[in-house]
């Protein structure tokens, strides 16, 4: 994966056509409130195939972020996926093995910001179509 295209995902809102949802996406983004904080990614590891950095414990700004945003995406009247949040970043798809649970060097990552992404699947990239400041 591109470094350009690593991103934490908050919430997957899945596939929909035209401006409607995008401004129902985009009203409940303006609605969250969260402050500057960072995450510590301190590990590796796969769900099959698909390898992942990070957090042994995932920060609680982050969470609580999660936790708003996904409230206020109900609140706009999107279905979100039923099974908890796993916080990571997806560095390599498809891989030919496992990986096991693997300690790395800790990397900051300071989160300033959050982004509504447009997800272009044949290209295997994303177009940012709203981003919020924190605070």
């Amino acid at each position: 994966t591109a470094t350009t295209q690593l991103h934490m995902t908050l919430a997957f809102l899945g596939e929909f056509d035209g401006d409607e949802a995008i401004a129902r996406a985009r009203a409940a983004g303006d609605r969250v409130r969260a402050d500057v904080f960072s995450v510590r990614i301190d590990q590796a590891g796969s769900f099959g195939s698909t390898w992942f950095l990070a957090s042994a414990e995932p920060a609680p700004e982050l969470a609580a972020l999660q936790a708003q945003l996904a409230s206020e995406l109900a609140r706009a009247g999107f279905a979100l996926e039923a099974r908890a949040f796993h916080p990571h970043l997806t560095f390599q798809r498809k891989a030919e093995h496992a990986l096991p649970p693997t300690r790395v060097a800790p990397i900051r990552w300071l989160v300033e910001n959050f982004t509504l992404f447009d997800s272009i699947p044949n290209e295997r990239r994303y177009l940012a179509l709203a981003s919020w400041a924190l605070r």
